[in-house]
């Protein structure tokens, strides 16, 4: 994502208020006269003309990237809606020349909200069609895509920042309260004492990144499948561009501090943002329940279901360690076989990230598995710092068994397991009666114990009755969070 930064003054740091959408256009209403706004789509109620805050105008989409990309026939805006009958209408030169109508109803999109707010309004409409019904006032994000022929109506509740740059990271939103309430003239949203470190971050809203509307047809984001429209901005504080087609915004080591932050929306000015610095910034205490350390991406389930890692105290350092099943790339470009340790917040790529599986891994920012290497990994992430820095190990994954059940050991020499789909199995082994565990490439802060059918990190001993001919078997049902034996 690309970055910019902030102006650090002396004592208060306010940022100037920008313009972001629903601008009024200058009209051009022909010889004739006619509907004072200018040349383009526009919400408008059933009866009345349109009016130049309702303007719909061409919007980015996302990439297959996330980043952006045109997208023909699509129209956007964000604007205050009475409840009643609209239409889009297109004018030209002071008059309506097309109507497009149809009927309307709300769709739940699951999950697509981190707080809830998961309904749309779709209108599926045609040339001459009739008006359709907005069912409340408010503010909403309006979209008119021609070539799906619909209308998507999205109504705004929350506003609030993400990203690095704030105490809750990539994984959820700080919210800015609603001072008063949203009407016709505006409304303003506003946190106070809040701490911004070093990193990015974006306003988004209603806790979502965008409006899907892709067809699950296995295409991703070809233009011929839909669209997936964005619901935040990013760019800079005093100059607010809408989804990613100019990157995050950015605080920099100088502007650590404590804000209020405020953002408004007008219909002449769109959304704009205010940063008043406060106070000096104060690190929040680390909290290991806080960093949910895993693995994402396409390698293990996808980029937002998490593989966890097991957190362990040591001493005056945080760890996280797992033995994780990773599948392998598919074919070059097509985004398989790849992944990010992550703890939601902190990303860790191919650069931050130590490699030591001796050339079975690639990339130059996200880690790939190289095609015929999948499997299990054992990986280490460690902060001795209070999560200012972290280290990350990967290496290629081996269970074993260790204890006194092997003739001629003693807890001292591991007894490897042969690993095959999601089992690591030692078969037709000559046992001892005796004890044991299973542990991670022969390291003890990764060792398995207790319950057979739900083994536990650091568990008691396991043990073998009595002498005789074994086969033990390790097993995953989850790509490694949670482990199960059987003693044969």
């Amino acid at each position: 994502m690309k970055r910019s930064s902030l102006f650090f003054g002396m004592v208060v740091l306010a940022f100037l208020a920008f313009t972001t959408s629903c601008k009024k256009n200058e009209p051009n209403i022909g010889d004739g006269g006619g509907i004072p706004v200018g040349d383009g789509f526009y919400m408008a109620m059933s009866g009345a003309d349109p009016d130049a805050s309702a303007v719909l105008k061409a919007e980015t989409v996302a990439a297959d990237n996330f980043g952006s990309q045109a997208r023909d026939g699509f129209f956007a805006g964000y604007m205050y809606l009475k409840a009643g009958n609209y239409n889009v209408v297109n004018v030209v030169e002071g008059k309506i020349i097309e109507t497009y109508g149809g009927s309307i109803e709300t769709i739940t999109q699951t999950d697509a909200s981190q707080c809830g707010y998961n309904d749309i309004d779709v209108a599926s409409v045609a040339l001459d069609g009739a008006a359709f019904a907005v069912s409340a006032d408010g503010l909403y994000k309006v979209m008119f895509d021609k070539t799906r022929s619909e209308v998507v109506l999205h109504k705004i509740e929350k506003v609030g920042l993400i990203g690095d740059a704030t105490v809750m990271g990539w994984g959820g939103d700080v919210d800015l309260p609603l001072q008063g309430s949203i009407t016709a003239d505006g409304a303003t949203w506003e946190g106070t004492e809040i701490q911004m470190k070093q990193g990015d971050f974006k306003i988004r809203f209603n806790c979502r990144w965008v409006i899907d509307r892709l067809i699950d047809s296995g295409a991703g984001l070809d233009p011929s499948n839909g669209y997936m429209a964005f619901t935040n901005f990013g760019g800079a504080p005093d100059n607010l561009v809408h989804g990613n087609d100019a990157g995050n915004m950015k605080i920099d080591a100088n502007s650590q501090a404590q804000y209020t932050v405020t953002v408004k929306w007008t219909p002449a000015d769109g959304f704009t943002m205010t940063m008043t610095r406060t106070g000096d910034y104060v690190p929040p205490a680390f909290n290991p329940d806080d960093h949910p350390w895993g693995v994402r991406g396409t390698a293990g389930i996808d980029w937002s279901t998490g593989i966890k890692l097991f957190y362990k105290s040591e001493g005056n350092a945080h760890t996280w360690v797992g033995m994780i099943q990773l599948s392998e790339n598919v074919a070059a470009g097509d985004g398989s076989g790849e992944f990010k340790i992550t703890d939601g917040n902190t990303w860790l790529g191919a650069n931050e990230v130590t490699d030591n599986t001796n050339g079975l891994l690639e990339g130059t920012d996200n880690l790939i598995v190289k095609t015929g290497n999948g499997g299990f990994y054992y990986i280490v992430v460690t902060t001795a710092d209070e999560g200012t820095t972290y280290s990350a190990d990967i290496y290629k994954g081996q269970w074993s068994i260790i204890g006194n059940v092997v003739s001629g050991t003693n807890w001292d020499s591991d007894l490897v397991m042969t690993e095959s789909g999601s089992d690591f199995t030692v078969s037709n082994q000559a046992l001892v009666a005796g004890e044991f565990k299973f542990r991670a490439n022969a390291d003890w802060r990764y060792n398995l114990g207790g319950d057979l059918a739900a083994l536990s990190v650091d568990g008691a001993n396991l043990s073998i009755s009595a002498g005789g001919t074994y086969t033990i078997t390790l097993t995953t049902q989850d790509k490694g969070e949670t482990w199960s034996a059987t003693i044969q």
